[in-house]
């Protein structure tokens, strides 16, 4: 049997292995790699708007996509995160009465945060990409509800994937925030019709019943507000008579940092209540259906 030849170690092979090795570069499989297509696009996405924004005085794109990836490959996102909210507990206890002033301050780290769910492929495909693809067996023509979106990864997705004829129009209720902006960038680009109802951080968001939405999606919202029931039920008046919602109503846990409401399991009961079917599972979501 013929030997197989010898791989020649190059320096670039030599650092590769030594990135993996320390954790920088992890390897990635076949579905991981068409996962991170999404990621790529939405950093490439996020430098044009940047740009726009400060013209000359932004980094260059390949400036950067490497100061992204180093800090995405250190893992000090994360820890990061909770350092600040230990600042905050330290030396301003009583942020819990202040918080939109704490994520006014928390935006950047907020933001860097969102960017990096999107390079985590299992996260992004079981809590976003998922929701959306149910959404789309289900309704022809979505008008859709993102209710504390950060980085609406799922729409995104789906913008960038099959382009904006499934969507009628998106409504965002966020906070004031560069992730939010970037969302009306994107749909602007598209020439999607785009709402943003004005948040305020802990307190129930004012949801629009104008006009019935087909899809609600909300992600990591329902722990940060004093009154959950009262958005939950809110959202639940907005959806159209046969409808979808992707929302996250896992128990939290013990509160921590702005999870001020972490007990949410309860809620699911009101969910099927209103005439919803719990349709699957997926990550953190609760994909319900209303015929």
């Amino acid at each position: 049997m013929k030997a197989s030849p010898r791989r020649r170690w190059t320096p670039r092979r030599i650092l590769s292995r030594v990135g993996r090795l320390a954790g920088l570069a992890p390897r990635t499989s076949g579905f991981d790699r068409e996962q991170l297509a999404y990621a790529h696009r939405l950093l490439d996405e996020f430098h044009r708007f940047i740009a726009g924004e400060y013209g000359a005085r932004a980094l260059s794109r390949d400036a950067f996509l490497e100061l992204f990836w180093r800090h995405q490959r250190s893992g000090i996102i994360r820890p990061a995160n909770r350092f600040i909210g230990d600042l905050w507990y330290l030396f301003a206890p009583d942020f819990t009465d202040r918080l939109d002033e704490y994520y006014k301050n928390q935006e950047l780290q907020l933001t860097m945060t969102f960017l990096a769910y999107a390079a985590s492929p299992s996260v992004l495909a079981d809590n976003y990409i998922e929701p959306y693809r149910l959404m789309r067996e289900r309704v022809p023509r979505a008008r859709v509800l993102e209710v504390g979106a950060g980085l609406p990864h799922g729409f995104l997705n789906l913008l960038w994937e099959a382009g904006p004829t499934w969507c009628e129009s998106l409504t965002v209720v966020e906070l004031d925030a560069i992730y939010t902006r970037f969302t009306a960038w994107a749909c602007r680009t598209h020439d999607l019709p785009f709402h943003h109802i004005l948040a305020h951080a802990g307190r129930p968001p004012a949801i629009p019943r104008d006009r019935p939405f087909d899809l609600v999606f909300a992600k990591d919202v329902f722990e940060h507000l004093d009154d959950p029931r009262r958005t939950l039920h809110d959202i639940l008046a907005a959806a159209a008579r046969r409808s979808m919602l992707a929302l996250d109503l896992d128990d939290k846990g013990a509160v921590e940092y702005q999870h001020i409401s972490p007990d949410l399991d309860a809620l699911k009961d009101d969910v099927t209540r209103a005439g919803f079917q719990l349709l699957a599972r997926t990550g953190h979501m609760s994909v319900f259906a209303r015929e």
